[in-house]
């Protein structure tokens, strides 16, 4: 009886446990299966979000690749816009460079030609001076005395009558001369140059003036016509000529007293050659024609 006693409360308890599982066993077994619903749930959301984060890094990637790319592409269009610009600038600055370096060769160029023209027509200066003293001694007496004879002698070929001496002439009946030299002309030279003024123009006034810088020979005046023989004209000619064959010459120290002496000797084997010179602004003619004996 003790036994029974015993497990009776056991006894209840078990049946009450099986009355109470039997009563709930659709309970619990619903609330099991949203357990379960709910994990599948949840673990169908971590997959999802796991696919999600996988597709997030590949399109990172992606983006970071095209980033990259684009970068690349940049930098590299940038390289090359440098050195197009630096090239362009190389370029620039050698034409620029090459400019002033042709400006100044050519500044130089010019400076040296100024130079040697001043030096040139200074020593060309120098020589032709020289040689008018020389010629203006008394050891040249005797030739100056010739050359006033030879133009004497030869002026009468080269005179002309201007339309200005003409009507000056049928107005006033003569003609004024002016007689220039270096010198007095000596009674028999100066009857030969009326007796070849007259011979030409009819009546003639002469009027003599000594210019001791002629240096010799003789310049007549008439009118607005100058017929000039004078060593000092000569000079004149020559020492321009002799600046241009010196400045002309191939030779880099010209030799400027044999320019000269080489044209001197070369005017005195031609015959007198006649220069004309343009009108005057006044209307009047003014003419220089030089007997270059």
């Amino acid at each position: 009886m003790e036994f029974l006693r015993a497990i009776g409360p056991v006894f209840n308890f078990l049946l009450l446990a099986l009355a109470l599982i039997f009563f709930t066993r659709k309970q619990i077994r619903k609330l099991f299966q949203e357990r379960r619903d709910r994990i599948a749930d949840a673990l169908g959301r971590a997959a999802d979000a796991q696919d999600q984060a996988r597709h997030t890094a590949e399109d990172i990637a992606e983006a970071k690749r095209a980033a990259d790319a684009e970068a690349h592409a940049q930098l590299a269009e940038a390289k090359a816009q440098a050195e197009a610009n630096t090239a362009a600038a190389d370029a620039e600055t050698a034409r620029e460079a090459e400019a002033v370096r042709r400006g100044v060769a050519q500044t130089e160029a010019q400076l040296r030609s100024d130079m040697e023209d001043r030096v040139s027509d200074a020593a060309i200066g120098r020589i032709t001076a020289a040689t008018a003293g020389v010629l203006a001694q008394d050891a040249f007496a005797p030739a100056r005395a010739a050359l006033v004879d030879d133009f004497v002698a030869n002026i009468g070929a080269h005179l002309t009558t201007q339309p200005s001496d003409a009507l000056t002439l049928a107005e006033t009946g003569t003609l004024t001369v002016e007689v220039e030299a270096a010198e007095p002309l000596s009674a028999a030279a100066l009857d030969a140059l009326k007796d070849t003024l007259t011979r030409a123009y009819g009546h003639v006034t002469c009027m003599t003036t000594v210019r001791p810088e002629l240096i010799g020979g003789v310049c007549l005046r008439i009118g607005d016509t100058h017929y000039d023989g004078t060593l000092r004209h000569a000079l004149d000619l020559l020492e321009q000529d002799a600046a241009n064959s010196a400045l002309h010459t191939t030779d880099e120290n010209p030799d400027l007293a044999a320019c000269i002496r080489d044209r001197l000797a070369d005017r005195h084997r031609h015959e007198p050659v006649r220069r004309h010179l343009p009108r005057a602004r006044h209307g009047r003619r003014h003419g220089r024609r030089a007997a270059r004996l």
